[in-house]
């Protein structure tokens, strides 16, 4: 090519490359070639052939006809007798491959690095809740133990009771660990089932709930099918729904709508309720292990962690909506196993 990029002599493999017959290619622009973002850089490379040691080498997507791909280039000035440059010979190979490996390695980089950080939050919370209920049974434990040596029993009906609820707790909270543990690793049969049959599972095992708490729930006709591990998929309407029941309890009329709406990419399935609602800046907290915006409520902390987890095993997304405080929530997921 010339000093301006244009194009002066084209091998049989460029014109194959970039489905071009040779007379049409000579004389164009080689950055025409080039996607448009790596432009200037490319420019900027190649004005190194023009000044000592008169070579460059880059690294560009370009233009071909089986679509965007990567392309290492080569390049040297070719000097005239008086010391100028008058011609760029520039010689490329296809790197794709190479190039989606090395993107690949720094997602999976980026992805364990990510993973580590979440097992050092994990490990530590683990420990601490962990210990929350042991300190609590043996320091009862301690006091029993004084109380006996004086033959004191009075008290100890209720310090037994205090260390049963700390007891369940700490068992909860294994369950809750060992069930999100299996997410990914124990997997069912994908199968095609009907949004509303999953739905009718979940409020089977919550009917007393709902019943004791006098929450309406109202289920959206037309439900689509969706495809994926059904048990599982309960697992997540059935948590959705005893958060909302949680959290709706305390109002007067609590009312609870399940539902599908379109989205851009697709179908959006939702757990609409009219309770307390949720602050927009703890919308990406809630979703943390054991991250509980009252710490005096029940549960562990793991259930919407554990939600996040099965969405995501089944390629979809999962977020909550709400205008805040009072103003009931929203959570709404995707699905595309």
């Amino acid at each position: 090519m010339n000093t301006s990029n244009r194009l002066l002599f084209v091998s049989p493999s460029f014109c194959n490359t970039f489905d071009g017959k040779e007379e049409d290619l000579l004389g164009k622009n080689l950055l025409e070639l080039v996607h448009k973002d790596d432009r200037d850089r490319i420019q900027k490379t190649l004005d190194a052939t023009h000044v000592p040691p008169y070579t460059c080498y880059h690294e560009e997507r370009t233009l071909t006809k089986s679509g965007l791909r990567w392309f290492a280039w080569s390049a040297k000035g070719i000097l005239s007798d008086d010391g100028t440059v008058t011609e760029v010979i520039s010689v490329g190979r296809d790197v794709t491959s190479r190039k989606k490996a090395e993107e690949e390695r720094e997602l999976l980089i980026k992805n364990l690095e990510q993973k580590n950080a979440e097992m050092e939050r994990f490990l530590y919370t683990v420990s601490h809740d962990l210990k929350s209920p042991l300190v609590t049974i043996e320091g009862f434990l301690n006091i029993v133990k004084k109380d006996l040596k004086k033959n004191d029993t009075s008290k100890l009906q209720s310090f037994i009771s205090r260390m049963l609820n700390a007891s369940v707790k700490m068992r909860e909270l294994l369950d809750d660990l060992l069930n999100l543990s299996r997410i990914g690793r124990v997997v069912n049969e994908y199968e095609d089932v009907s949004f509303r049959d999953i739905v009718n599972d979940a409020m089977e095992l919550l009917s007393v709930s709902i019943e004791k708490k006098n929450i309406k729930i109202t289920v959206e006709d037309n439900l689509p099918t969706v495809r994926g591990d059904r048990q599982r998929l309960t697992e997540v309407v059935m948590n959705l729904l005893e958060n909302a029941i949680k959290f709706t309890s305390s109002e007067k009329n609590p009312v609870i709508t399940v539902g599908t709406k379109k989205g851009e990419d697709g179908v959006i399935y939702f757990v609409k309720d009219n309770g307390i609602g949720i602050d927009p800046i703890y919308f990406e907290k809630i979703f943390g292990l054991f991250n509980k915006l009252d710490p005096n409520s029940e549960g562990t902390g793991v259930g919407l962690a554990l939600i996040k987890r099965i969405i995501e095993c089944h390629n979809g997304k999962i977020w909550v909506e709400s205008n805040g405080q009072g103003k009931g929530c929203t959570f709404c997921f995707t699905i595309k196993a």
